[in-house]
């Protein structure tokens, strides 16, 4: 996140102040280092730690900033954006929480499946704006699926909160009811909730039923139904086979609560510029 931020900003030519996470500044502290073991001058980039209602919101509020970048909770994006709208109306850039559906069909290469499945939530302990955390199996496979993803197992890694390592430990729930609360909240952890669809249509119904919009998947060997699927989710990211592969050529960021704006690629690049039109009136030409 840290490079998805700097990147782009050195790249068009900004100074840069970025409060980093309150969780894990050693790492962005010792990215200063080598920042300054490599020459940059001195005020270019400014790394500082703190906690977000002191440090992250005197920035958002600063009439001398022209730009927020953040990634995060929707409910500090919404605070960024009320603060961007009371001070000086900076541009904003949010990449923030998801509840991202993951959608198998039933002629999708199972134990593939099962695998890119359990790595879309598990890679980082849930710990992941876009973890796969609604797997949505189709009906005639979906025994099938529970089970091979119940003989897969989890070995949990370590949660970023100290405090959530005593409660969660990886988990893999099927037939969950929609009522359940936890089914429309963003856990941010390593719960992955396996749900049973029948066709299509109900499957896009389903994983749009959602305030987020970050990211999905399908697993699917037809391309026309992988087509139809991702032309339907209201998300901004689709996978086709395949779940977290990134390129910096292509822009990532959300619909809905998941955000505004985008990281990586042009559009990355566009967020930290400003246009201006210039005109100029060319005199006639004397004969």
């Amino acid at each position: 996140m840290q490079a998805w931020k700097l990147g782009p900003a050195l790249a068009t030519g900004n100074t840069v102040v970025m409060k980093v996470a309150e969780q894990t500044p050693l790492t962005a502290l010792y990215v200063a280092s080598l920042i300054k073991e490599v020459g940059f001058p001195e005020g270019v980039v400014n790394i500082l730690s703190g906690m977000g209602p002191t440090a992250g919101a005197a920035i958002a509020r600063h009439m001398d900033v022209d730009k927020v970048a953040f990634t995060g909770s929707t409910e500090v994006g919404h605070l960024i954006q009320q603060a961007s709208g009371s001070s000086n109306l900076k541009k904003v850039t949010l990449e923030l929480g998801g509840k991202s559906p993951n959608i198998i069909l039933s002629d999708a290469d199972m134990e593939y499946a099962v695998e890119q499945s359990h790595f879309a939530l598990f890679f980082n302990q849930g710990q992941c704006c876009c973890a796969g955390s609604r797997t949505y199996v189709q009906a005639d496979v979906y025994d099938e699926f529970v089970e091979r993803s119940v003989e897969r197992s989890v070995a949990t890694g370590a949660l970023t909160s100290e405090g959530h390592c005593g409660v969660l430990t990886g988990l893999k729930c099927g037939n969950v009811a929609k009522l359940q609360t936890w089914w429309l909240l963003r856990i941010f952890g390593p719960v992955m909730q396996i749900l049973k669809f029948k066709n299509l249509e109900e499957v896009v119904t389903r994983a749009n039923d959602t305030k987020y919009g970050l990211a999905a998947a399908v697993f699917t060997k037809d391309i026309d139904k992988a087509n139809y699927v991702s032309s339907g989710l209201r998300a901004g990211t689709v996978w086709i086979n395949c779940y977290d592969v990134f390129g910096a050529q292509a822009p990532f960021g959300g619909y809905k609560a998941s955000g505004v704006g985008r990281e990586l690629g042009q559009y990355g690049l566009d967020n930290y510029t400003e246009v201006k039109t210039v005109t100029i009136k060319v005199l006639q030409k004397n004969s």
